[in-house]
């Protein structure tokens, strides 16, 4: 749209620079009389200007519209069909047989050895032996323990005492005479004047001290004393003994057997079996579905054009002569 309204503005510039009489159009200028001379002249000129103004317009659109469609495929279903068949089969079939089978047989022997053999003997001996006894032994001994005990100790305390006394005071107080009337009557009863004297007076009190206290106790002490016993010392010495000893032994002796033993032996025979086959079948189907078709429609869309529209403006008009005298310098 700018580059729109850019070439409506150059064409305006470019009809109004040129004269309307090289363009072929009929002016519709009016000159206006000054009535002095000094006045300049004025002529109404029409010139187009570009205005934007919105227009209907019909246009053509796509639009798609569901429609209800059938079609025809083809579905294959299975048919089983069963058939008897027979074949020749192998089959193993057991029979009882007969064999000799050789062994052998371990059988013990017994005989007499002799074997000779080493034993330890022992031999006491008296050996004397030293040792080492805790003999208990009570002893006296001295510690010092920690006690607390009061003193007593003199301080001086600041306390506050009252010296005040008892003061005669004359006051009027209201009466009555004998005549029943009121009059001031002067009376005299004692005041207390108080006075707080502060004084010195001395304190006995307690301060607790600890002191260290001798005392003696008795402590079981071990110590050790080395004595000497006689103990029973046991020794082993080597001897070699003989002895005769019955000794079993084995030896293979050679056996037979018979066995009987099963085999298999394979052996044909005839065994009917089923085979079933399946059969694919042909079958047309009828299939609705749904499809989006285009058609084209006429729409009114509103859009923006640059239209020229005329305006009449005043422009002055040069004189003549000025205009000769400028083309003549």
């Amino acid at each position: 749209m700018t580059i729109r309204t850019s070439i409506c503005w150059l064409l305006v510039l470019t009809v109004s620079t040129i004269a309307p009489g090289a363009l072929g159009i009929a002016s519709a200028d009016t000159v206006v009389e000054s009535e002095s001379a000094a006045t300049p002249q004025y002529i109404e000129r029409t010139v187009m200007r570009p205005q934007m103004v919105t227009e209907t317009k019909m246009c053509t659109v796509t639009e798609y519209r569901n429609e209800t469609r059938e079609r025809e495929y083809t579905v294959y279903k299975r048919v089983a069909e069963t058939s008897a068949r027979s074949c020749d089969v192998t089959v193993m079939v057991p029979e009882q047989r007969t064999r000799v089978e050789k062994y052998t047989v371990m059988r013990p022997v017994t005989r007499t050895v002799t074997q000779t053999y080493k034993v330890q003997v022992p031999v006491w001996q008296e050996v004397p032996q030293s040792y080492t006894v805790q003999v208990p032994q009570v002893e006296v001994r001295q510690a010092y323990r920690t006690t607390c005990r009061k003193v007593p100790v003199t301080v001086m305390k600041t306390v506050c005492r009252d010296a005040g006394c008892w003061v005669n005071q004359t006051a009027q107080v209201p009466a009555c005479d004998p005549c029943g009337r009121a009059v001031m009557r002067t009376v005299c009863r004692p005041v207390y004047v108080p006075k707080m004297v502060s004084e010195q007076v001395p304190v006995t009190c307690y301060k607790t001290e600890q002191v260290q206290v001798p005392y003696q106790y008795n402590v079981t002490v071990c110590k050790p004393q080395v004595r000497t016993r006689t103990v029973r010392v046991c020794n082993y010495r080597m001897e070699t003994r003989q002895r005769n000893v019955q000794v079993c032994e084995t030896e293979c002796v050679p056996m037979t057997r018979n066995v009987n033993y099963t085999c298999m032996v394979p052996q044909k025979q005839q065994r009917s079996y089923n085979v079933t086959t399946y059969r694919m079948i042909p079958e047309k189907q009828v299939q609705t579905y749904k499809v989006c078709v285009p058609h084209q429609v006429q729409k009114p869309v509103q859009v923006k054009a640059c239209r020229m529209v005329p305006e009449t403006v005043r422009v002055p008009v040069c004189d003549p002569c000025d205009a000769c005298n400028d083309c003549c310098s």
